[in-house]
């Protein structure tokens, strides 16, 4: 009951749940419980025993010392009166626990849930041609210009004689510098300025000096406009949440794959905030947890940030019931997947409950994940005693219907025992897969079921996303906790760039990643660039005409030769084919 009382999800048995209240909070939920209604005499020395009377008797006199109250000094919260006027709605996490259990196979009709969906990309995404205009898809000019304004007003609260003079075309440049960083490693940022070593593109595009004094002044949002953290909508990424907001928007908007998967992910940090989380078991331990919603692709669909506060009752919808906090990430991020056009969700042993399959499957959206055999009583499936005696290969399976939906839970032993959790594909037909064999030193088939290949096909969207980004990552530190954030987003923006525009283009010749950086960052440095010529009277050797033409100067990036600025004719005496693209 108090469980209950206090919405604490009794289905979460891992630590790392969100599963934690404030001392306010549960307080408040004990005294609605009348945990701390206790009948006492009148009397208070009536109440006491004689040798704790004693044992007060002697504190009295040890707290006359000055060094005793120096060492036991400590303000206690007065409970009596600790009523808080903005109590978070409580509402039961629900539970599918009387659950009937049969031995059996799942086997679905491969027209049920055939996938319905159109995947095709929009005309406003077909028309995208450059690698510059579709990363301006995401980091678009009104997002920029939002960022520009944000920075000028920052910087005149600091100094109202000496605000910031920048324009749209210098916060470019700044983006741009930052793309190239993560090309070119180098020791630290000042290095790229360097006369050896550093880079000629970087050196000509803005000086150091105005580039440190733009990261210096870089600000996302209104610090006047943020509520205090008494107040039930706090927002405690407001620093950065314009920008969460439009990535999150431009996200969305392109049509999802048939297969999507929902798994954490790690934005690496140790800068002192209270979202940073210790996790020992992923390749970077420190930094801000984010839960993703990606395609087989690796096309992050939506994220959201964990700051410890998703899980209040005001941020569900209507229409959601609390499924607790692990099962809650899922349905938050599911919000944008359409419904009854059969997509298919993975996940693993984190958020894997029955409430959210049932849920999901109420909307055709149909799900597979890893189980965690705890949660669920009542499964028909061997014990780990008896798992350890059964070959290499063996698997059992077991369905049940809740709430009209089929649901089949799925046991393997490989190396070790796996279980699974599904609603649209079972056990059978059963395959073999090689697997080495330790004491016969060989690989020898294996039976495997069926479930388990579909989930190892399409469960690692995120891990991909990860391992692209970890390519080229923005490595620039930074004091500022929300830095790190926003050179995250900025990463995960050019890598959903790069996957759209491969997506576009499959059926063509398409430039690897690195390639792809590099035209973002080349095009993002000459934004509003003039060339000026160089001064002085030309050389006679350089006036003469030669027969032979020489070397073709390169042609500049789409986006510059377009861009309207510095490309007067001029009168040539020598013939040339003319360079128009339409022109014979």
């Amino acid at each position: 009951e108090i469980l209950h009382a206090l919405d604490i999800p009794i289905d979460s048995d891992d630590d790392n749940c969100d599963n934690f209240l404030s001392d306010d909070e549960l307080l408040d939920g004990l005294e609605d419980l009348d945990v701390f209604q206790v009948d006492l005499h009148p009397n208070i020395e009536e109440n006491i025993d004689l040798n704790v009377q004693n044992d007060i008797a002697v504190e009295k006199e040890r707290s006359k010392s000055p060094a005793y109250r120096r060492k036991t000094q400590r303000v206690l919260p007065d409970i009596s009166n600790n009523k808080k006027t903005n109590k978070r709605p409580i509402s039961p996490v629900k539970v599918y626990s009387n659950v009937d259990w049969k031995n059996g196979n799942l086997i679905m009709n491969e027209q049920f849930i055939k996938f319905s969906g159109n995947t095709d990309l929009p005309t406003e995404i077909k028309k995208l041609y450059t690698p510059l205009e579709f990363f301006k898809y995401f980091f678009d000019d009104i997002l920029l210009e939002k960022i520009l304004y944000e920075t000028i007003q920052f910087s005149i609260e600091k100094n109202v004689n000496k605000p910031l003079k920048i324009s749209l075309d210098d916060l470019k440049k700044f983006i741009g510098i930052l793309v190239m960083m993560s090309i070119i490693n180098l020791p630290n940022s000042r290095s790229f300025w360097n006369e050896t070593i550093g880079n000629n593109i970087i050196q000509n595009t803005m000086s150091v000096n105005k580039f440190e004094e733009i990261r210096k002044n870089l600000h996302f949002n209104d610090n006047n406009k943020m509520l205090p953290a008494e107040n039930p909508e706090h927002d405690r990424l407001h620093k950065i949440r314009p920008l969460i907001t439009h990535l999150q928007e431009k996200c969305k908007s392109i049509p999802l794959e048939e297969n999507l998967s929902i798994d954490e992910q790690i934005c690496p940090t140790k800068s002192r905030s209270f979202l940073k989380m210790y996790m020992p078991l992923k390749p970077h331990k420190w930094g801000y947890k984010l839960f993703v919603l990606c395609g087989v692709s690796g096309f992050s669909y939506n994220f959201e940030v964990y700051t410890g506060l998703e899980n209040n009752s005001e941020k569900r919808l209507p229409s959601e019931p609390n499924l607790g906090a692990c099962a809650n990430v899922v349905m938050r991020l599911s919000r944008c997947i359409p419904e009854n056009i059969n997509h298919k969700l993975y996940f693993d042993n984190y958020y894997t409950t029955l409430a959210v399959m049932v849920e999901l499957a109420k909307k055709n959206i149909h799900c597979l994940g890893t189980l965690r055999k705890n949660r669920i009583p009542g499964l028909l499936l061997p014990n780990e005693n008896e798992m350890k005696k059964k070959p290499r290969g063996f698997s059992a399976e077991c369905l049940a219907g809740v709430d009209g939906i089929p649901i089949t839970a799925i046991q393997w032993k490989d190396n070790k025992t796996v279980s699974l959790l599904s609603t649209f594909v079972g056990k059978e037909p059963i395959s073999e897969v090689q697997r080495f064999d330790k004491k016969l030193k060989k690989r020898i088939p294996v039976e495997c079921p069926k479930v388990v290949q579909v989930y190892n096909k399409h469960m690692g969207g995120v891990d991909l996303l990860d391992s692209i980004i970890g390519r080229y990552r923005i490595a620039m530190r930074s004091k500022k906790w929300y830095f790190k954030l926003f050179y995250h987003f900025l990463d995960m923006s050019l890598v959903n760039a790069w996957l759209l525009y491969r997506r576009a283009y499959e059926n063509e010749a398409t430039i690897p990643l690195a390639k792809f950086r590099q035209e973002v960052a080349v095009a993002l440095c000459q934004s509003g660039m003039i060339s000026t010529p160089t001064r002085g009277r030309k050389k006679k050797e350089e006036t003469k005409n030669y027969k032979k033409r020489g070397v073709q100067t390169h042609a500049p990036s789409r986006d510059v030769r377009y861009d309207h600025i510095d490309h007067f004719p001029k009168v040539g005496e020598n013939r040339v084919r003319c360079k128009n693209e339409k022109c014979n």
